[in-house]
């Protein structure tokens, strides 16, 4: 009798732990939270159902609470890299560096794999102008992952800002090949490519940007810099009138605008 209570308590655990992923993926933190917490109450030494709750409260935008019962299933045990690495991305979130760095370094310690562990340390520490520790981290990104877009798109970040422009090309061409709408990669590949003085490939690739992502001004901006560098002014202030509807560049294209009408009244 004692092993079917047992066997009932364990079913109905795992009947609340799995209705609990299904409110999950729902959309329905709070049934879902509920859900882990009464799993939680027929098997008190769940780490993965203590994890689960704690992504519920982090989709629930209860922070505080996730953080808690992230620490909770590590404590039930200290070698489950999901806990780490969720509770590290959490603190990257709310931009809590030293917390992000620290959770996220002992997610790789017991996860090798953990491509987005890397990713995100890469990107915490280019943020704190750590740029050695920003690429290598990068990089390990990578070499798990080769086609992770977001890790190869930082990385050409990282090298446009250091002003080594080719491997930056490398970096955003190798983004959009293995996602090709990775729009913001082709806006960067724009960019570099007119700081090189390839004004052609410049506006071809300010053109991809916008095949995906419509009516975007930084790639009008890029594109009119193409073009002025081609003596098209009438092509460049057409294309900077098309960025000016964008609060972010709209001082950038009507100063654009501006030099080109004044340095026309010049020259006539």
């Amino acid at each position: 009798d004692i092993i079917n209570r047992e066997i009932k308590r364990k079913a109905d655990a795992d009947k609340a732990y799995n209705e609990g992923n299904n409110f999950l993926k729902m959309g329905k933190y709070e049934d879902a939270i509920e859900s882990f917490k009464k799993s939680l109450t027929l098997e008190e030494n769940n780490t993965k159902a203590y994890n689960s709750l704690g992504v519920a409260y982090q989709k629930a935008k209860k922070y505080e609470e996730a953080i808690t019962v992230y620490l909770k299933a590590i404590e039930k045990d200290s070698t489950y890299a999901k806990s780490y690495f969720d509770l590290g991305q959490l603190y990257e979130k709310m931009d809590g560096y030293e917390n992000a760095v620290k959770f996220l370094s002992q997610a790789t310690k017991y996860d090798t794999t953990l491509y987005k562990a890397y990713y995100l340390l890469g990107k915490i520490f280019n943020k704190q102008k750590k740029y050695s520790d920003a690429l290598k981290n990068i990089e390990m990104a990578i070499q798990i992952n080769p086609k992770y877009a977001k890790a190869l798109y930082l990385k050409g970040l990282i090298m446009r800002d250091q002003g080594n422009y080719e491997e930056a090309v490398s970096a955003f061409l190798i983004t959009t090949k293995h996602k090709k709408n990775y729009w913001p990669a082709y806006c960067q590949l724009a960019r570099v490519y007119n700081e090189l003085g390839r004004s052609e490939e410049a506006i071809k690739e300010a053109e991809n940007c916008l095949r995906y992502k419509k009516n975007y001004a930084e790639a009008y901006i890029e594109m009119g810099t193409a073009y002025e560098s081609l003596g098209q002014k009438d092509k460049a202030l057409e294309v900077y009138q098309k960025a000016l509807t964008d609060r972010t560049w709209r001082a950038t294209a009507e100063y654009r605008i501006k030099m080109i009408k004044e340095s026309d009244r010049y020259t006539h």
